[in-house]
């Protein structure tokens, strides 16, 4: 840089003209630079409680460009300051003062911490999520005995048109099935409903000696004549093909109705601007469930189903395995409140605080929409009678197995439906209406009903929408974080894990800023 001529009258502490603007100046230490409320006093204070070491994997595999340690605390608080690209993070570790500082004065690659995370801490970002968490809980006193459990959608990192449905594969596969019956019968063979892979290759392998024991050349193409022979072959190992990806679909379907080409781990669920704009477009994503107490997440998982109610057991197990016990009163929107759900919670000892899906409709009193389903015909007595008077005659009982507890199903008829002003809105079916209901399944919604009506489930409901719905909005809305990067589960989960990190070491601060100023 060119020499800069001072003025002396304006600068009289210098006493020469040679004057460089990049001359080595003091202090030499960066963290007097760093102001005193800045998150990353907090982020240290807090990390120090927290043994990062046991996440190190020590290597003779030669050297290490950097030491682990000092990366996952780099990693860390990029996160906690919503910088999640690892191009951002290398760019912040060459001139972010605080990033210059952490690391002490090193420069790694993106691809260095690409290396960490898919390599040294693949599957260790759980137990680390855990760890730091159980700190906050011993450091903040968090109040473990209450959970707010919400969900939403994130998008996958996948092409919105890669989709492939259940029924569409299940139909093909009829359709093939058919084909393949027509073909046997025509050589003869024995036919059957269904075909496997495994079962057509028998007939492919012996079409295939054939066409070599009669030294049949095969041929393709336009203008080429192919023998009856090669036909039949032909004709075999398409089905057989066919017959192998449609099990490869079911494969990756497992209990799924859909999944991507892209990521297989994906399905296709509406997401939240399509449940307000109901335009009825699927996009692939994750199911995001989280557990907040005291504004902390203390629990994070995606899951493959579009719906909440699947969601709510492997959660409350996930975290007793994580913390030991599981939290006395889960507090959950609609859509939780299943019977499943309800007879696990009392099974474990656990407090009905979870909304079932009419609840709100029938404590605004919206009886026009329900004064067709069975439960809004109960009597006081146990008896159901239809809204013009008719009676329900008991029929008969029904065990149902098709959930994690059985139930058994009380089955009823109306006595009368014949010229029915309300035919039409009560009932599809030819006949007289009718109705299967549960009556422990009743019990359960006027357990929950009354807990969440009493004073104290008012509040839970209020801290509820305060606390994992504001959660969520922070994460989509504030940090912009609608969309995975990563594919596949495991890395799914690992990139929420690290973001929640984060989420919780910046509420850290911010409540500690709070306490500050009052």
């Amino acid at each position: 840089m060119e020499n800069i001529q001072i003025n002396h009258a304006l600068n009289r502490y210098l006493n020469t003209t040679d004057y460089s603007a990049t001359q080595l100046v003091l202090p030499l230490d960066c963290a007097v630079l760093i102001e005193e409320n800045d998150p990353i006093r907090s982020f240290c204070e807090l990390l120090e409680g927290v043994n990062l070491k046991a996440y190190v994997k020590k290597s003779t595999k030669g050297r290490h460009d950097y030491e682990d340690l000092t990366l996952i605390r780099i990693l860390l608080f990029a996160y906690m300051n919503q910088i999640t690209s690892l191009r951002e993070i290398e760019a912040a570790c060459r001139n972010d003062i605080r990033f210059i500082w952490l690391g002490q004065g090193i420069r790694p690659s993106h691809m260095t911490f690409q290396r960490l995370i898919n390599e040294r801490l693949n599957d260790r970002f759980e137990d680390l999520f855990i760890d730091i968490n159980k700190h906050l809980i011993e450091h903040e006193m968090i109040h473990t005995d209450v959970l707010y459990i919400d969900g939403t959608k994130f998008e996958a990192n996948a092409t919105k048109n890669s989709f492939v449905w259940r029924n569409a594969v299940q139909n093909y596969q009829e359709k093939l099935y058919l084909k393949i019956t027509k073909f046997y019968a025509s050589l003869g063979l024995e036919t059957q409903e269904r075909y496997t892979a495994d079962d057509l290759e028998p007939l492919k392998s012996a079409l295939y000696n054939d066409c070599l024991l009669h030294k049949i050349e095969f041929v393709s193409g336009k203008g080429n004549h192919r023998t009856e022979l090669q036909k039949r072959y032909d004709t075999i190992k398409a089905y057989h093909a066919k017959l192998v990806e449609y099990e490869r679909h079911f494969a990756i379907f497992q209990k799924r109705n859909s999944y991507s080409k892209t990521d297989h781990d994906a399905t296709f669920m509406h997401m939240k601007e399509d449940y307000y704009m109901r335009t009825g477009i699927f996009k692939p994503g994750y199911n995001v469930q989280l557990g907040v107490s005291d504004e902390y997440v203390l629990m994070a998982k995606t899951y493959p189903n579009p719906t909440d109610t699947l969601t709510f057991i492997p959660f409350l197990e996930n975290f007793k395995k994580a913390y030991g016990f599981y939290p006395k009163t889960p507090v959950a929107d609609a859509g939780y409140g299943s019977y499943d759900n309800y007879l696990y919670c009392l099974s474990h000892g656990l407090e009905l605080y979870q909304k079932y899906n009419y609840y709100e409709a029938e404590k605004h009193g919206k009886q026009e929409k329900l004064i067709y389903q069975s439960k809004s015909m109960r009597q006081a007595d146990g008896s159901f009678r239809c809204p013009q008077g008719k009676a329900f005659i008991f029929d008969a009982f029904e065990l149902k197995h098709d959930g994690r507890y059985p139930k058994l199903m009380h089955k009823y008829q109306c006595e009368d439906c014949t010229n029915c002003p309300v035919m039409k809105d009560c009932k599809k079916a030819e006949g007289n209406r009718n109705i299967a209901v549960n009556p422990v399944l009743f019990e359960l919604q006027d357990l929950a009903k009354a807990n969440l009506d009493s004073q104290r489930g008012i509040a839970l409901r209020v801290q509820r929408s305060i606390q994992s719905e504001s959660t969520f909005g922070i994460l989509k809305y504030n940090w912009g974080k609608h969309r995975f990067t990563r594919r596949g589960t495991m890395n799914v989960d690992n990139e929420l894990y690290l973001l929640i990190i984060g989420f919780n070491l910046m509420k850290y601060h911010q409540k500690k800023l709070r306490k500050k100023l009052n």
